[in-house]
């Protein structure tokens, strides 16, 4: 079986969380040979996301658990800014770790992203398109 590799979005993430499907994720990526890849740059944006009132609300776990699900669930790699395509140049950084990991997916939820033309050889979905293949496993 072959190795897939994915990078998923901070809204990703924070939808996962606020619908109780990560824990479907983790079976998942126990199950198939699957690496989920983020950067320093994601995990200072998903903390700041987490923190927002709004989220915290929406929560039914302590902040910390999710935290440490992303973290034990991903593997660390930083990349080196060079990408510079996407409208939201906040958002070039994705691409960056995409496709420097070696993503063969970036999940992701952001027009502005999804949008986004690369010669990268790394296919751009969505959170549906993401279930459908989780979903597919199980």
């Amino acid at each position: 079986m072959q190795l897939t590799n994915y990078v998923l979005d901070v809204n990703i993430w924070i939808s996962l969380f606020l619908k109780d499907d990560y824990v479907k994720l983790i079976d998942w990526i126990l199950v198939n040979r699957v690496l989920i890849f983020r950067s320093d740059v994601m995990t200072d944006e998903i903390l700041d996301v987490l923190h927002r009132d709004r989220i915290i609300k929406l929560l039914k776990l302590p902040i910390s658990y999710y935290f440490d699900f992303y973290k034990k669930s991903t593997f660390l790699f930083n990349p080196v800014p060079f990408f510079t395509g996407c409208s939201d140049p906040d958002d070039n950084y994705l691409f960056d770790l995409s496709e420097q990991s070696g993503a063969d997916y970036l999940v992701t939820g952001d027009k502005k992203v999804l949008a986004t033309k690369t010669n990268f050889p790394i296919k751009i979905i969505t959170l549906s398109e993401f279930k459908q293949i989780i979903y597919e496993h199980f």
